[in-house]
């Protein structure tokens, strides 16, 4: 990452949805965007106590 006049750089994250659609135009449509990682369906996990999240563990709890 280059800096210019103090600023950092644009860089191309390479999550062109249009891009990649028109890459692979026989791709099952709705064209799945996983550019970002995100799932907008969550994994199943266990429920976990809203303090779970709140805080890092003590060194004895590890």
């Amino acid at each position: 990452m280059k800096l210019l006049s103090g600023a950092i750089a644009a860089v191309d994250h390479g999550g062109s949805l249009g891009r990649a659609s028109a890459l692979f135009p026989h791709a099952p449509q709705p064209f799945v965007d996983l550019s970002t990682g995100i799932n907008p369906h969550s994994y199943p996990l266990f429920e976990l106590p809203a303090t779970a999240l709140t805080r890092l563990p003590e060194a004895g709890q590890l």
